[in-house]
């Protein structure tokens, strides 16, 4: 009697269980889906297997090249953040050759310009008097030094990095999948195409995203996006766009990063070239000589 009198009482809790699993069951696929939805709004696409190894097989080598070509590109960026209805405007020189790179950054109220090669990395910040006040000067590796170099400077980079991170790298992280391949055929524009990829990160949570390039350019990157498996709520972009569609290292003309949600663009950042520098600066533009200040004893 006892016995059945326990299961009359236990047996509307163990209803309400199942109706609970059931619903977030139901939720969980409900959310899944629509940030599926999010980053491929067309998952009926024609998946090309074909493609995506032709894409891991030509990509590596294609990059190399990229690398090569852009990253020794010296040029006066400016930057326009538009930000809750307010734009402002910035202007910064990043110059660079084989193993240097140095960022002069144009402030409101000082002017910083930030050094680095394979060894070391420094800071120098200019006075109201015009000279040059040394305020960092530590050892760096030099692969940190570049990351902060790709987040910061945008043009060079944007052929073959999504932020600070070149896209040989992303594709080798652990995890990283690609889920589907097509072509994407523009009218009167070359062939490009259009990688969908999932990633579990190394610091960050699952995210899911694509690539465009023109694998008839060394598979230059045309575009990329990306959102956060746990939330959803929009995705992150950035379009590069060229001048010179003639050749295969095209000059980067802009690049526009913003984040989208329901076809709404917010924390929009545009990059602009104001103008080019020479392909390989002068070597006394990376030492401390350049800013009139005596160098250290181990120098």
């Amino acid at each position: 009697m006892n016995r059945h009198v326990d299961l009359i009482t236990r047996w509307p809790r163990v209803f309400l269980l199942v109706l609970i699993t059931a619903a977030m069951a139901g939720l969980l696929a409900t959310r899944t889906s629509a940030y599926e939805r999010i980053v491929n709004p067309h998952p009926d696409q024609e998946k090309d297997p074909a493609l995506a190894a032709e894409f891991l097989s030509a990509y590596p080598k294609a990059a190399t090249a990229l690398q090569y070509h852009y990253e020794g590109h010296g040029v006066v960026e400016e930057i326009e953040t538009k930000q809750e209805g307010a734009t402002q405007l910035s202007r910064q020189t990043f110059r660079a050759r084989p193993g240097e790179m140095r960022l002069d950054v144009m402030h409101k109220d000082s002017d910083f310009s930030y050094v680095a090669n394979e060894r070391r990395w420094f800071i120098v910040e200019k006075s109201d008097g015009g000279f040059f006040v040394l305020k960092a000067l530590t050892p760096r590796p030099w692969a940190d030094s570049l990351a902060w170099f790709r987040v910061r400077v945008r043009i060079p980079f944007a052929p073959y990095c999504i932020m600070e991170t070149t896209v040989s790298e992303f594709i080798r992280e652990p995890g990283f999948e690609i889920t589907r391949a097509h072509r994407v055929d523009e009218s009167g524009k070359p062939s490009k195409v259009r990688i969908d990829w999932r990633s579990p990160g190394v610091k960050m949570t699952t995210r899911v995203g694509w690539f465009v390039f023109e694998p008839g350019r060394q598979w230059l990157l045309h575009e990329y996006g990306f959102a956060y498996d746990e939330t959803a709520r929009g995705r992150k972009r950035a379009i590069v766009h060229y001048t010179d569609l003639a050749g295969d290292f095209p000059d980067v003309e802009s690049v526009e990063y913003f984040t989208e949600k329901d076809g709404v663009r917010s924390s929009e950042e545009t990059v602009r070239v104001v103008k080019g520098a020479p392909r390989i600066s002068p070597l006394g533009d990376f030492s401390l000589d350049a800013f009139g200040i005596l160098r250290p004893s181990d120098e």
